[in-house]
Parts: structure tokens; C-alpha cells; sequence
């Protein structure tokens, strides 16, 4: 496999770099529409609205008018800075919370590009007091990006091991269960 050097360091010859600022749509979640807001979910309030939380996905309510689409990301922009979720589903986002649309949806697999943020990506953080992430400090951060083909399938297997870790947490989880009932029989 070729490589060439660039400015994120070396990378294979097919991929390129590019500005999240080139590959997505910023903006950041503004104040809580209370007009179309629930704390509960229900056929009229199916939407998820996210904050900056990172417990429950950071779902802060419900709303029947989300502003998002979904495939989209957010990126927890105040407090705990930096932590990237794909959302599937259509939503919206409150507070500092940053949101991230792909401008050209042929390009970038949002679930891999999430996943390379959180493992890879280190944001600058120029705030005092309260550590705070903004739309023009993270636009111009760069990253290596793999033909869309190949993002397809670095996400599968992302997803597929998620998957599993998920589906074994929860084996364990019954197992301790079971132990614990059992140990009290006793």
C-alpha cells in the first residue's frame, strides 16, 4: 500500500484530508422551543432533543418539531467538550450542544466520522472556567478521510463490535443477576 505524508501525518495514497468545516454544516443547539417541547415521549412528541449530557445519550426531552435530520452528528460542546454521537433519527439539540450535516452525503459515513472523533481527534480548548468547544474552533480541525466505500465498511465493523460488547455487557449483567439471587437461596 502506498503512502503519502500530510498535514494530519501519513496516510494511505487513496484517502484524503479535509476541514470538518469542507465536510459538514455547523451550527449549535440554541434555546428549548417550549411551545413544542415534552419531558416525556409520546406519539405526538417522538422527537429526540439532545443536550451537552453524556448519561442517556444526552436526551434532554422530547419535541414534535425537530430542526435536524438525522444521520447526523452532535459533539458536546460545553462542560465534557469533545464527545461526538451519530444520531440516525431526525432530532433537536439545546443549549451548546454542536450539530454536524453532511454537505455532501456521498462523501462521509457519519457514524465512521463520529467514531473518529471520539478515538482520534483532539479539539482545541482555548476557554477558562467552564471548558467550552464553538463552531469556529472546531471547523478547521482536519482529518484523514478514507474513500466513502471504505468508511462503509470501517463503520460495519464498528457497529458490528458495538454490537457485540452491548450484547455481552448485558449477558453479564443476567449472569450477576442470576449469581446474586442464587447466593441469597443459600
Amino acid at each position: 500500500m502506498k503512502m503519502k505524508q500530510t498535514e494530519v501525518g501519513l496516510i494511505p495514497d487513496d484517502w484524503e484530508v479535509k476541514s470538518l468545516g469542507e465536510l459538514f454544516e455547523m451550527r449549535a443547539g440554541g434555546d428549548v422551543n417550549k411551545q413544542h417541547f415534552s419531558y416525556y415521549q409520546s406519539d405526538k412528541y417522538k422527537y429526540k432533543i439532545f443536550s451537552n449530557g453524556l448519561e442517556n445519550e444526552g436526551v434532554y426531552g422530547f419535541t414534535d418539531l425537530p430542526r435536524y435530520k438525522g444521520d447526523s452528528i452532535t459533539i458536546t460542546g460545553r462542560g465534557t467538550v469533545g464527545v461526538s454521537m451519530y444520531r440516525k433519527d431526525d432530532f433537536d439539540a439545546v443549549i451548546r450542544l454542536l450539530v454536524l450535516e453532511s454537505r455532501n452525503k456521498n462523501q462521509t459515513d457519519n457514524f465512521f466520522i463520529s467514531e473518529f472523533i471520539n478515538e482520534v481527534v483532539k479539539f482545541p480548548n482555548e476557554s477558562t472556567g467552564v471548558p467550552q468547544l464553538t463552531v469556529p474552533q472546531i471547523k478547521d480541525v482536519c482529518i484523514p478521510l478514507p474513500p466513502l466505500p471504505e468508511q462503509q465498511r470501517i463503520a460495519k465493523a464498528l457497529s458490528d463490535v458495538d454490537a457485540l460488547i452491548s450484547t455481552t455487557e448485558k449477558l453479564l449483567q443476567k449472569k450477576r443477576t442470576s449469581s446474586r439471587a442464587q447466593c441469597r437461596n443459600f
